[in-house]
């Protein structure tokens, strides 16, 4: 829901608040290894143009490293002051995080979730990011915790040796 209110693609009372739809422009936003449904499958929350997106599969076909320098050449190049990242962790197979409130089959390795963040966050343009989706009370072992306590300590710890 948090797309939908910045781009103004949500529910209208809630995408234009205070008379200030959207926040952020459709062509401005990215959306990365999301996953295609199966065929046959109806997916309510498949990207729409101008939205770019990058299918999961598609990803890991063209390399991950390589798709997403072109998503940040993509948001680089946009009439922007900067770019958020904004990283749902049910992202993830759900082999690797399942303290999400909508597990779904497949999903990025951690691997390849830290290489599309390195790259994102060492552009110039990045402003921030924020990690959402984890729900610490289906986490009671704290193993999806410590995944994502060690995936931002080697992404900052290498993104300030590369500075």
């Amino acid at each position: 829901m948090d797309l939908a209110l910045v781009t103004g693609k949500g529910p209208e009372l809630l995408a234009d608040i205070d008379c200030r739809k959207p926040y952020i422009r459709p062509e401005d936003t990215i959306l990365c290894g999301y996953r295609r449904p199966a065929p046959g499958e109806e997916s309510p929350a498949a990207p729409q143009p101008p939205m770019a997106a990058f299918a999961l599969t598609v990803m890991q076909q063209q390399g991950i490293a390589e798709s997403t320098a072109a998503a940040v050449a993509h948001l680089e190049a946009a009439p922007t002051q900067g770019f958020w990242v904004h990283v749902d962790m049910d992202v993830l197979a759900t082999e690797w995080m399942s303290a999400v409130d909508s597990p779904e089959a497949g999903g990025m390795t951690p691997q390849e979730l830290s290489t599309l963040l390195r790259r994102a966050v060492n552009s110039q343009r990045c402003t921030g990011m924020e990690i959402t989706i984890y729900d610490p009370t289906l986490d009671p072992s704290g193993v999806g915790a410590d995944l994502i306590v060690h995936m931002l300590a080697e992404l900052f710890s290498q993104e300030c040796q590369s500075s």
